[in-house]
């Protein structure tokens, strides 16, 4: 959809064999291969889902390795022929002044060579900690998130179909539903699980009820300026994940719209 909003035709560039490999993602983390799949079904063109460290998804600069652990974790959880990293310069930084390379917004260099030893295969992810996050519309090469209410601006480095920020009704009379997807089987690695928890951060305050496919979570406890749900694994399932967000009641001086600006599952594993 994103290819089609900016005016590429891939359907054609596969079935005329234009390309070897397609390449998904851009900075977005959310990737559909199973699109990819259906257009390049015996053609032998390969799909490499990757993300974009420099250009990076907004509210995720200098993305950490528990992030990247997730993002290549949904990757690989659709089948891909391989995963790709754009922008991901190894180099150490006595290598990277001398060629004047900085590091801008990329993580730093022994960040960067955990990313490719973890992120490689579906093995070296597995029992890794992971944060799996929904995803924020806009970011340095787009317009503000907010500012997408007509989708004129290009789809590229824009994540523009993306959920976040999300508004929530104020008087709590409606549920706001996101979807995260979630590639570790949280069931059956339930023994080696040692924390797995909910964080929402809001723009203005605001106590929450929240459900995960339609489970009701504990009542979170606040770190900083997060609300922090203790998860239960039985509450999760592999693949997407039905996150309902509904205002409980609301601080008596806030104002203006209260928006959910992340939303994120970190798992903590033994």
């Amino acid at each position: 959809m994103g290819c089609h909003f900016d005016g590429m035709d891939v359907e054609t560039w596969a079935r005329e064999n234009l390309v070897d490999i397609f390449v998904l993602g851009c900075r977005s983390s959310n990737v559909d291969v199973e699109a990819f799949r259906r257009i390049t079904t015996r053609t032998g063109i390969k799909l490499y889902p990757g993300f974009d460290f420099h250009h990076v998804s907004d509210g995720y600069g200098s993305t950490s390795i528990e992030v990247s652990r997730g993002v290549y974790a949904n990757h690989w959880s659709q089948r891909p022929d391989g995963v790709h990293t754009f922008n991901l310069y190894i180099a150490s930084p006595e290598s990277a002044a001398k060629l004047g390379v900085s590091g801008g917004s990329k993580p730093p260099w022994d960040v960067q060579c955990q990313i490719l030893r973890d992120c490689g295969s579906p093995e070296t992810l597995r029992f890794r900690d992971k944060v799996f996050y929904v995803q924020r519309r806009g970011g340095e090469q787009g317009p503000p998130p907010a500012n997408f209410h007509t989708p004129r601006w290009g789809y590229f480095c824009t994540n523009m179909f993306e959920s976040l920020p999300a508004t929530l009704d104020r008087e709590g009379k409606a549920d706001t539903l996101l979807t995260l997807k979630v590639a570790d089987d949280v069931n059956a690695a339930a023994d080696r699980i040692k924390k797995l928890t909910l964080r929402v951060l809001l723009g203005a305050p605001a106590n929450l009820e929240v459900r995960i496919n339609n489970l009701l979570l504990k009542a979170p406890v606040a770190e900083d300026a997060w609300q922090v749900f203790p998860v239960l694994p039985h509450q999760l399932a592999v693949g997407d994940n039905l996150v309902g967000v509904k205002v409980a009641d609301q601080s008596p001086e806030a104002s203006g719209p209260i928006r959910v600006e992340k939303l994120e599952l970190h798992i903590d594993y033994r």
